[in-house]
């Protein structure tokens, strides 16, 4: 008998939308499956699965948030090859998986959000300095000081950032 590789199987019913992996990802229910018996269900799964020499299936939905969602899958070379103390077992398993999951993303978001507000703080900065420069050279206000220099960041299509930043260089460079 020819054999799939191991992962070749599984990705079948992700290609044609049926399988217990996606099942179990929509429903949020977990799925033993004996794959002999599956071929009704989901012909071309079972041919592969089959094929790569599996007879059954445990898959469990992963849920990390709205936008992150699939399943956990075992594979088994023997029929029956999970009961329901095994379906609970992986149930608790994905339940800290998804823990995990969750506070990694937390963090992430977390620190992109802080990497975001550093950038907000060193770019208010730079804006506050070039509203100065422009304050002191022309004798205005600083409202009128930043809408030129808005200006200036649409008349050269670049950030107001990127533009504050060359205005104190460029008066850096000349007044060292």
């Amino acid at each position: 008998m020819h054999r799939l590789p191991r992962l070749a199987f599984g990705i079948v019913q992700y290609r044609v939308g049926a399988g217990p992996s996606p099942e179990a990802a929509e429903t949020g229910k977990i799925l033993r499956v004996d794959i002999a018996t599956a071929g009704d269900r989901w012909p071309d799964f079972t041919r592969s699965a089959l094929a790569a020499g599996m007879a059954s299936y445990l898959s469990a939905p992963l849920v990390v948030d709205a936008a992150h969602t699939g399943s956990l899958n075992l594979y088994g070379h023997h029929t029956h090859g999970y009961r329901d103390v095994e379906g609970a077992l992986l149930e608790l398993f994905v339940t800290a998986v998804e823990a995990a999951l969750r506070s990694t993303a937390h963090y992430l978001a977390a620190r992109h959000e802080a990497a975001q507000l550093n950038t907000a703080l060193v770019s208010r900065t730079v804006i506050d300095q070039a509203k100065g420069i422009i304050m002191g050279a022309r004798g205005i206000s600083a409202d009128e000081a930043f809408q030129r220099l808005v200006a200036q960041s649409q008349r050269e299509n670049i950030k107001l950032r990127v533009c504050a930043e060359r205005l104190v260089s460029a008066v850096l460079q000349a007044h060292p």
